[in-house]
């Protein structure tokens, strides 16, 4: 048996915890913050913020419980869905009158301290100094423990002492809380309040999310409770893969314990750290996530992995091995150290595709420290569902609004960041209905563009106040760039555009490149009416030019040979000039 003793997380803070054994000595009370929260709420992140601030400043004498409820927790389509079977029955008691809300030690401080003229729910900017006031006041009760995860089994056990410095209520409960840190999902207003917690995705960091009671809603029962009076408790909880479809990663959890009187009132609490032990493997890599884009212009794309040590030994090297669609493996080799339990995130370098509409990028762990990963099952990973956005000629965006148009805009930029297109906002409707608004665009640059449609309220166009969504078109109808309006304060989506001119416009017909996508070399072939140079330039998506020239074209079939050898993977676009008409045409090179 391994025993690894490991930080929780670095944003609990913990300078000074209790561990076991109890301090008999009598000390002050500690603060025990429950936030109700929720991924809908705008000013919530605010709320976040102010609370991990004020943990920060008194550490070891504050812990936080982020409890996700209400009508702001409930997931939209396709959100996560954060809350538990014990949310609402504690906000349920405190008579809370908006969100971000937050108890300190579930303590009526009305009137002074609440958001109603009575009971202990109180608003983001007085739990300070409420919080103060409990820490300045002395505990009858003292509380420490120890946590250990064992890895093989799955269990987490925690075992508490409580010790009786003076007489305290007739009845106390003994709760213990398990929360998880890092997980990523959606917050409205984080970008706004607290962007120092989003992801390099664009996800919010929640931290302190309430995951489980292990002695149930309202506690354990303390029926002895006198001077002197010490309490060993030792409680056992099989860890679910996942809770709400939400993994549960062992890694990230963290526990508080707590007395209160009743179901109220909280007499003093504490956090700690948690031991780990009883690894089954000591060369064990697992893939925690793989993303890319899932909207690109050039057929290439730039995986991002996120792995964890998950075996009993420090990682210094861990070799990958990727491809999109089953085609094209590329292999990578990090090197570093990775201590036991500890994530880290990577960008691997891009890959090429070919694509067929819906690509998969795949991911696999192959060997960790120079052999072969000792546990298999968890090397791999993908990001589905990756498409080419493509456009030609004239286009039309449609944007339906819902009922409040009034926050929704949006802009196109070209690759050098240049707003090219924009438009709304828009007058909002009377009832939560749609409405149609359709925008001719006047694009000319060849290149990679990106459509960005925003929402100043922060709760896209499709949260139930009418289905509102948006496309581009092109003039066969063909729809290449489409949402579905459910997003948070904005979305972005690439697409590659080109200017095409028809066969009757350009005197250029049959043109065809092959192979294509090509890889040691192609071949343009086309028909000419008659004899004349023909100019060519071809450039990739960011308008550098890889070839130049001019062939004497002759009436009726002509080729061009093009060797790309020596030209990266990726996009490519083949610019054709003759007789004072111009064609563009596209080439993949895969290597």
């Amino acid at each position: 048996m391994k025993r690894l003793l490991l930080s929780v997380a670095a944003m609990t803070s913990f300078a000074a915890f209790a561990q076991l054994p109890v301090s008999t000595t009598p000390e002050n009370r500690n603060v025990v913050l429950e936030e109700f929260t929720g991924i809908n709420c705008t000013w919530c992140p605010d709320g976040h913020k102010l609370a991990n601030q004020y943990a920060a400043a008194n550490p070891g004498d504050v812990f936080l419980i982020n409890i996700h409820t209400g009508g702001f927790a409930n997931p939209g389509p396709g959100q996560p869905n954060f809350t538990t079977s014990f949310g609402s029955s504690i906000a349920n008691q405190t008579n809370l009158a908006g969100y971000p809300a937050g108890t300190i030690n579930r303590q009526d401080f009305s009137p002074t301290y609440s958001q109603n003229s009575s009971g202990t729910a109180m608003s983001r900017g007085d739990w300070d100094d409420a919080g103060n006031l409990v820490l300045a006041d002395s505990s009858y009760l003292n509380v420490a423990f120890d946590a250990t995860i064992d890895v093989t089994a799955n269990t987490l056990t925690v075992d508490v002492e409580v010790y009786y410095t003076a007489d305290g209520a007739a009845q106390n409960k003994l709760n213990i809380a398990v929360l998880q840190n890092g997980v990523a999902g959606p917050q409205v207003g984080a970008a706004t309040l607290y962007p120092e917690m989003l992801n390099p995705d664009g996800t919010y960091n929640h931290q302190h999310m309430l995951r489980h009671l292990m002695t149930g809603q309202w506690g354990a029962d303390i029926d002895t409770t006198t001077a002197g009076t010490l309490i060993s408790r030792s409680y056992t909880w099989t860890i679910p893969a996942n809770i709400n479809s939400i993994p549960v990663e062992i890694a990230d959890l963290e526990v508080v314990v707590f007395v209160s009187e009743t179901q109220q009132d909280i007499v003093s609490g504490t956090g700690g750290t948690i031991d780990y032990v009883n690894f089954p493997f000591t060369a064990n890599a697992k893939m925690r996530g793989v993303s890319s884009e899932t909207e690109v212009c050039a057929l290439e794309v730039n995986p991002t992995v996120q792995f964890q040590n998950f075996g009993s030994d420090t990682i210094t090297s861990i070799d990958f091995s990727y491809d999109v669609n089953g085609s094209g493996t590329q292999t990578h080799n990090w090197t570093g150290t990775l201590l036991p339990l500890a994530n880290q995130t990577i960008a691997l370098p891009a890959i090429a595709f070919t694509d067929n509409g819906s690509n998969t990028l795949n991911v696999d762990i192959v060997n960790v420290n120079g052999s072969a990963d000792q546990d298999a099952t968890d090397n791999s990973g993908s990001q589905s569902g990756i498409s080419q956005n493509s456009g030609l000629g004239t286009l039309k965006l449609i944007m339906r609004q819902d009922r409040y148009g009034s926050e929704i805009t949006w802009r196109i930029r070209n690759e050098q960041g240049l707003i090219v297109e924009s438009g709304g906002p828009y007058s909002d409707l009377s009832s939560n209905t749609t409405m149609d608004h359709t925008h001719n665009l006047s694009l000319t640059d060849v290149e990679c563009h990106t459509l960005e449609v925003l929402d100043s309220y922060g709760d896209g166009i499709n949260a139930g106040y009418g289905a509102g969504k948006y496309w581009i078109e092109q003039l066969d109808l063909v729809r290449f760039v489409e949402g579905d309006g459910v997003y948070t304060t904005d979305i972005e989506h690439p697409f590659d555009y080109t200017a095409t001119v028809s066969m009757e416009e350009t005197a250029l017909n049959s043109v065809e490149v092959f192979p294509n996508p090509a890889n040691e070399s192609a071949t343009l072939s086309l028909q000419l009416p008659a004899n004349g140079d023909i100019n060519f330039t071809v450039v990739n998506t960011i308008g550098q030019e890889v070839a130049r020239g001019t062939v004497n074209g002759t009436e009726g079939a002509n080729s061009i040979e093009f060797g790309t050898t020596n030209w990266e993977a990726g996009l490519y676009y083949i610019n054709l000039e003759y007789n004072g008409t111009q064609s563009v045409e596209k080439l993949s090179v895969l290597h």
